[in-house]
């Protein structure tokens, strides 16, 4: 899919893709983020779900999640409708910034990198994680999520209303945990999880309390 075929603007009348964008939170508003950039969403996080068959991506730059069908044929993906789940290529689920589709609710994410599912062999299994650099605030935080998801993979949403959940599920936050950009999270078997601390070079393993455990890596390269 190409977001591009999946904008929306309330700006000009004249053009197709027109409309009111707290009716269509499944598009992008094009003038939501920074103009005159060719990488204006600044894709960096990528996971795929093979039991829903859905990939999950992260937006540096709209400071959001986004979940979409990776069933549909090309031709599906350029559209609105087809796919597993009916809408083409259009957004099945978004989380972190509210306001990017005129809804109200707090943002979360300001800049959010290496979103991923969590396998459903581990603890956790279908939620999603994601590293909440926080640009600006000297703390970094990492969120898991639980997307209101039924059994199908189909999302509930109340038109007007923020995507669900409220609030993460779990935060992991810690003095001095602070990257400006990059940032990386992965849960592992043991159901701890493994925090890259990019700007620092350092990485981190942690319970679901916030102890570190196991080894921390410190003054890494690459």
């Amino acid at each position: 899919m190409h977001f591009w075929d999946h904008l929306l603007q309330d700006h000009d009348p004249t053009k197709a893709n027109y409309g009111v964008v707290a009716n269509h939170p499944e598009l992008l508003d094009i003038n939501v983020g920074s103009a005159g950039s060719g990488d204006w969403m600044h894709i960096n996080g990528i996971s795929y779900n093979e039991a829903l068959d859905q990939i999950v991506i992260s937006s540096h730059e709209l400071d959001e999640v986004y979940i979409i069908d990776h069933s549909t044929t090309t031709a599906e993906a350029a559209g609105h409708t087809g796919g597993r789940y009916g809408k083409g290529g259009d957004i099945l689920y978004r989380w972190g910034r509210p306001s990017n589709y005129r809804a109200p609710g707090s943002q979360v994410f300001n800049v959010v990198h290496s979103s991923s599912w969590v396998p459903d062999s581990v603890p956790g299994g279908g939620h999603i994680l994601a590293f909440n650099n926080r640009e600006g605030t000297n703390a970094s935080h990492v969120v898991e999520i639980v997307p209101p998801t039924d059994s199908a993979g189909f999302y509930s949403y109340t038109p007007g209303t923020a995507y669900g959940p409220a609030a993460p599920y779990w935060t992991y936050a810690a003095s001095g945990f602070y990257s400006t950009h990059l940032g990386g999270c992965q849960r592992l078997p043991n159901g701890n999880t493994m925090l890259a601390e990019s700007t620092d070079r350092k990485l981190w393993e942690v319970d679901s309390s916030g102890t570190v455990c196991g080894i921390t890596l410190r003054e890494l390269k690459w």
